[in-house]
């Protein structure tokens, strides 16, 4: 691979090794070792296995090395070796499974397979939605370690996930676009998409970001923790996955808990994203906006979270006249404060 084996001179006594010494020997020595570098290093340094594994630690905590697999399996690889970047020009015979195999899988040699089918079908989903749906010229496409993180991140320069929604459902806030996209079933090509692709990708990994015509969206998997924030407009989308090497998630674990006899029949809704600026849930008509498209569905759970009060109007709505209206979906709720849930009772029939 064109690098130097960095030799140390065998009269110094491993006892007289400096740290210094020690993590350059490393370095130079990983990429032809990927495998069994502890091993020879430490025969090499004439040090144990644990001197070797300590200074691998710091190394990887300094994030310029890192590592993937475990006992047997473990492979350690330079940081900056592994981090890439790829920008693609939009054209008919771009497909995301030739740049998955060519560029991204080689990327991930000895990474966990749960991890890889994550990121791969993160990857897919969401480099397919641009090769459909963003009207781009250029996609850009960057995979970096960070420690035990992986980061994926897929940028274009098309329209705006959300400008290209509201062009078709004509939507008047972003903020409500991103409520019905958050649904799980919204999109502008229903014979060739599902809609699914997104719900699933922003629950698989541990962090996602969806950044798009002003306004970006964050959901935390690990804490169960979600934002949303105005960011200066930049032209098109960026979506950004994050998941540690050590994550013990799977995609079939994530797609079970939202189905129903094979059919992708539950979804989970954010009522703060119906919320917009300097509003209050007291409206019949906010919760209509809530409802929207939800009639595909079954079992409905409405977060709470982050929503400090509520009418009775938008609560009678919802817990009353919205079930007794559509008798085969459930209605569920969570994290709502107790001001919230005295309103809720109080409308319950």
């Amino acid at each position: 691979m064109g690098y130097n084996i960095y030799y140390i001179n065998p009269a110094i006594k491993s006892d007289m090794l400096q740290p210094t010494e020690i993590k350059v020997f490393l370095v130079f020595n990983i990429p032809n070792h990927p495998r069994d570098i502890v091993a020879f290093a430490a025969k090499s340094l004439n040090v144990t296995r644990t001197t070797i594994h300590r200074h691998m630690n710091a190394l990887i905590k300094q994030q310029k090395v890192s590592r993937t697999g475990t006992t047997k399996q473990t492979n350690y690889y330079l940081t900056n070796q592994r981090n890439r970047t790829y920008t693609f020009t939009m054209n008919s015979k771009l497909k995301e499974d030739i740049v998955w195999n060519e560029d991204l899988k080689p990327q991930l040699i000895g990474v966990n397979n749960n991890i890889r089918d994550i990121i791969q079908y993160g990857f897919t989903e969401i480099f397919n939605n641009v090769l459909d749906h963003a009207f781009a010229t250029n996609i850009i496409v960057s995979i970096n370690w960070e420690g035990e993180m992986i980061r994926l991140a897929v940028e274009d320069n098309g329209v705006g996930v959300f400008e290209r929604l509201n062009r078709v459902f004509h939507y008047k806030d972003n903020r409500e676009t991103l409520l019905q996209l958050s649904k799980g079933k919204l999109t502008t090509d229903p014979v060739n998409h599902t809609g699914e692709g997104l719900f699933f990708t922003s629950r698989v990994f541990d962090y996602f970001y969806l950044t798009a015509n002003g306004l970006c969206f964050f959901r935390n998997n690990k804490e169960l923790d979600w934002a949303v924030e105005s960011v200066p407009l930049k032209k098109g989308t960026q979506v950004l996955m994050e998941i540690s090497q050590n994550s013990t998630r799977r995609t079939t674990e994530i797609f079970s808990k939202y189905t129903e006899n094979f059919e992708f029949s539950k979804t989970d809704l954010l009522v703060d994203l119906s919320q917009f600026a300097g509003e209050r849930l007291i409206s019949r008509s906010q919760a209509k906006r809530l409802f929207t498209e939800i009639e595909p569905f079954t079992s409905v759970t409405l977060d709470f979270a982050k929503v400090a009060i509520v009418g009775q109007g938008f609560v009678d709505e919802v817990f009353r006249v919205y079930p007794a209206k559509n008798k085969n979906i459930k209605i569920n709720y969570i994290n709502a404060n107790d001001d919230v849930t005295f309103m809720i009772k109080r409308s319950l029939p």
